[in-house]
């Protein structure tokens, strides 16, 4: 899962796609440090949230099935 993160915030400023990435990016081209913290901290809380109420839930209804 976290390389699949990694890559698209990679992807996002190579691709034109306007993303998280791509607001990562640029805020460290502009040298703009509270809106870079702004970015880590809003992907960190997705990641956190994606981790807890989506992939713990499958993994925990995987591991009924063993």
């Amino acid at each position: 899962m976290g390389s699949a993160w990694n890559a698209a915030i990679v992807a996002e400023p190579l691709a034109s796609v306007h993303g998280l990435g791509r607001y990562m990016a640029d805020a460290a081209d502009a040298g703009d440090m509270p809106r870079l913290l702004a970015s880590v901290i809003t992907m960190t809380a997705l990641v956190v949230a994606v981790n807890k109420f989506v992939w713990k839930r499958l993994y925990e209804e995987a591991a009924k099935w063993r």
